[in-house]
């Protein structure tokens, strides 16, 4: 995937990456074991963004590091549906 944050402890996530990252992983689900992952996730909006696009699971990362509520929030927010 685009963002290299949690492997490389650098590069771009969030809302830089978020519709390259989504179309990324429409092109490649199902053929990359680490393509079908969506990153780059500030809010339960942007995972289920990755989801629709085929994205098996989601990773929070660097927003977590900004404001440690925000998995459980995101968390929460999608088991709200």
């Amino acid at each position: 995937m685009l963002d290299g944050d949690s492997e490389l402890g650098r590069g771009v996530s969030g809302p830089a990456l978020l519709a390259i990252g989504v179309l990324a992983t429409r092109k490649v689900r199902g053929r990359s074991p680490s393509g079908d992952r969506g990153r780059g996730i500030r809010t339960a909006r942007d995972a289920r963004e990755y989801l629709a696009a085929g994205a098996s699971l989601v990773a929070i990362g660097t927003a977590a590091l900004a404001d440690p509520r925000v998995p459980e929030r995101v968390a929460r927010e999608l088991g709200r549906g």
